[in-house]
């Protein structure tokens, strides 16, 4: 009889402890799975905040020589800004550099506007002169920033933290547009 209940015990313990790890181990993974669908929401949310002012900005890029307004470049482009600080903290470390580049790209195309967000006395300044290198090289790397944008997006889990661009400086001289101490003026 001793036997009976020792074995019963035994089988009582390991149904109860493997009842136990299974449970243990199904809420973990229940939760990393969580957390992981909720971080690709958090991903896919950033992305298509960011991408409206990116598309904004390049409408007025392609009618920059006629759109003119410093206020409406200003507003446009401090809405872009926002939301690339907005999602900054998800972007993976290859686009990090967005806000930073598509201001240098917008400058180069508009002038100090593209800045009025750092410094307000820009808005009181008109649009630099309108050129079509710097405005078109501005508009295909927001195009490319748009590309990658909506790749970030779109992405699987395991390869979204690989998408990547170059930052506006390195494109220009890597793509053989522009290299430090050439003159800009043509």
């Amino acid at each position: 009889m001793n036997t009976d209940v020792a074995t019963l015990a035994l089988t009582l313990g390991t149904t109860v402890l493997g009842a136990f790890a299974g449970a243990f181990l199904s809420s973990r993974f229940g939760y990393q799975q969580s957390a992981r669908s909720e971080l690709d929401r958090r991903r896919r949310s950033a992305a298509d905040t960011v991408i409206p002012p990116l598309l904004e900005l390049r409408r007025l890029l392609r009618n920059a020589e006629t759109s003119r307004a410093a206020h409406e470049w200003a507003s446009v482009t401090e809405l872009a800004y926002e939301a690339l600080d907005d999602a900054r903290y998800l972007l993976p470390q290859g686009l990090k550099h967005l806000k930073r580049s598509i201001r240098a790209s917008i400058g180069e195309a508009v002038g100090g506007v593209a800045v009025a967000d750092l410094d307000p006395r820009m808005l009181g300044y008109e649009l630099a002169p309108y050129n079509y290198r710097w405005t078109s090289y501005a508009s295909e790397y927001l195009d490319g920033a748009l590309d990658q944008m909506r790749e970030w997006r779109d992405a699987p889990r395991s390869s979204a933290s690989a998408v990547s661009m170059r930052d506006y400086d390195d494109w220009l001289a890597r793509s053989g547009r522009y290299g430090s101490g050439e003159t800009t003026l043509y």
